[in-house]
């Protein structure tokens, strides 16, 4: 799925589902990062796969690492952000880092059968109905994601302390 809107759905629904375990900006950037790469080369049109180093081990675990850290060191940012939405959370280092390499994982787990049948000269019906069940699953994540949203903001506000770019009690 390069640059795809797909990702969208089961990254929004996992977050949501698993908002006490996980750093929801960090699953966000995380599933998306590995992306730029593929973006860069559409638009630039360049003679690039669309499942280039980034999609390999070694590229993603530099994202993993990339992400954590630009997302730790921006958390104050990010922090007054999400309390906007409805979504405020503190995050330590190790949860950041964490959710990181949930958020690649999804990614590659998400993109895998997309890019197995790019590098293949025939399409297996296997493959076939695997992607397509991806995309289904994707789809209806994305609308479960909005029922969750709805329910986690209900009655829900924030009013931060512009010093500490925390909730006031």
């Amino acid at each position: 799925m390069p640059f795809t809107p797909f990702h969208i759905g089961p990254t929004l629904m996992f977050g949501l589902l698993f908002f006490s375990w996980l750093d929801f900006s960090t699953l966000i950037v995380a599933s998306f990062a590995q992306d730029i790469e593929p973006a860069i080369a559409i638009i630039f049109r360049l003679s690039y796969p669309w499942y280039g180093w980034f999609h390999h081990i070694e590229g993603s675990i530099v994202t993993i690492i990339l992400v954590a850290v630009v997302l730790y060191t921006t958390r104050i940012h990010i922090r007054s952000v999400m309390a906007r939405l409805g979504l405020y959370q503190e995050s330590s280092f190790k949860k950041i880092f964490l959710t990181s390499i949930f958020g690649v994982c999804i990614h590659l787990a998400f993109d895998a059968p997309p890019h197995a049948r790019l590098e293949l000269n025939v399409i297996p019906l296997e493959l076939t109905i695997i992607e397509a069940a991806i995309y289904v699953f994707s789809i209806l994540s994305l609308f479960t994601s909005f029922v969750l949203y709805k329910r986690k903001i209900k009655n829900k506000t924030y009013h931060l302390n512009e010093q500490t770019k925390r909730p006031n009690k």
